[in-house]
């Protein structure tokens, strides 16, 4: 993460639910902002309260890693943002054929 103890604002994709959801709440219990990228926004905007209730800056944005209308959508609300940002991207299970 970040070298001094400056707030980062760190976007979590597939951050809804599982690894990314704890990923996320880690960041944020480090004191950072988190940013829920998800695809499904029901369990986006939940994980986001949830990590609020908890007294995390947390805050959903919609995202679909595979269309790059959708990512640039992301780029251009964090355009705004004051300092560096971070990308956290949890693995995956692989599917199954």
């Amino acid at each position: 993460m970040a070298t001094d103890d400056t707030p980062r604002t760190v976007v979590v994709t597939g951050a809804g639910r599982g690894l990314g959801l704890a990923a996320a709440r880690r960041i944020g219990n480090d004191g950072h902002r988190v940013v829920i990228a998800e695809l499904d926004e029901t369990t986006g905007r939940q994980a986001a309260r949830e990590l609020r209730a908890e007294g995390i800056t947390a805050d959903y944005h919609p995202l679909d890693v595979a269309d790059p209308d959708s990512t640039a959508a992301l780029a251009a609300t964090l355009a705004g943002d004051v300092g560096r940002r971070y990308v956290a991207s949890p693995p995956r299970a692989p599917s199954s054929p």
